[in-house]
């Protein structure tokens, strides 16, 4: 499912929703490119602290997450592809978005920002 991810009157992305396990462990691996203003959006389904890895992602990301308010409570800028560490923010979120690298810092998104999910 294909929603728009809107914070202000001006940044927005094209998101391709995801919630199931499976569909969450595949995440963007296989993908040979994502493209402007598009993204993947993880309903984890529940807040934790979680943590993502790029098993198979073939571009660098910027992995932002969400906590239920869609509030962003942390940011992974330009994470390298192809690269099995887990990482994560320290936080806890419901949401993880990942965009292409730079995404987040063309457009202001920073700890604070709220998104709106349409």
């Amino acid at each position: 499912m294909v929603s728009v991810l809107t914070f202000g009157h001006s940044v927005y992305v094209y998101v391709e929703r995801v919630k199931d396990a499976t569909a969450i462990a595949r995440g963007l691996a296989g993908y040979a490119y994502l493209a402007a203003d598009y993204g993947m959006l993880f309903d984890m389904g529940y807040e934790d602290d979680h943590h993502f890895w790029m098993h198979g992602v073939k571009f660098p990301l910027d992995i932002v997450f969400l906590d239920s308010s869609m509030v962003v409570v942390g940011i992974l800028p330009d994470v390298p592809a192809m690269n099995d560490l887990f990482r994560h923010v320290g936080k806890p979120s419901r949401y993880v978005l990942e965009v292409n690298k730079g995404w987040a810092e063309t457009n202001g998104i920073t700890v604070g920002s709220k998104g709106v999910l349409h």
